[in-house]
């Protein structure tokens, strides 16, 4: 019989591989064996991932949510670029949707190694955010402002980190990096033009 008669079948399912070599119609091994690097389970990434964004909306909500309607609040002398208050809301819900689907797409497709590195930096990223919306509902804008910058240089890290492994996910993170670049100067612009002591 011809080589050309031989094929080799590679299948991708439920995170497993199954291997089929067959000569002309018929058989002669099949061997299932869990998927490699290569082929990461990655439905089983969004298990994690989800919930480690809703916890952290859930958590933002619950240290801050209340906070730009409070009366000390009102009384800052904000940046004349400062949207209002339910812009805020509005894109925020918005970038944590675009920031699960980036989490995702880039773990999907990067490297063990990269991967790792990525889930690490998107957690610290995450528990950033958390610890910005603790230290601004105790009117600790300084506080609040050094988190930030800490979450907008892992931010550029994730969007670099991005560039050589999903053009879309790149995308999404660009548009949280300019976000966070907004909010970082508005938080820049409380503390240089209100009392903080």
């Amino acid at each position: 019989m011809s080589l050309l008669d031989v094929g080799e079948r590679n299948l991708v399912l439920s995170g497993e591989v199954n291997r089929e070599l067959e000569i002309g119609d018929q058989p002669l091994y099949k061997v299932k064996y869990p998927a490699t690097d290569a082929y990461p389970n990655t439905l089983v990434s969004l298990w994690w991932i989800i919930p480690i964004v809703v916890i952290v909306v859930i958590l933002d909500y619950l240290l801050s949510g209340a906070t730009f309607s409070q009366p000390w609040y009102r009384s800052l002398d904000t940046a004349p670029w400062q949207p209002p208050a339910k812009v805020f809301s509005i894109v925020w819900g918005i970038l944590y949707i675009l920031i699960a689907i980036a989490w995702y797409l880039l773990y999907s497709r990067a490297d063990e190694n990269v991967r790792s590195k990525i889930n690490a930096v998107f957690v610290i990223n995450a528990v950033l955010l958390v610890a910005w919306s603790a230290f601004f509902s105790q009117r600790n804008l300084v506080g609040a402002l050094i988190v930030l910058f800490l979450t907008l240089i892992t931010s550029i890290y994730l969007w670099e980190s991005a560039l050589t492994i999903n053009r879309w996910g790149a995308t999404l993170l660009a548009l949280y990096v300019g976000w966070l670049a907004v909010a970082t100067s508005l938080n820049i612009w409380l503390v240089g033009n209100n009392d903080i002591c």
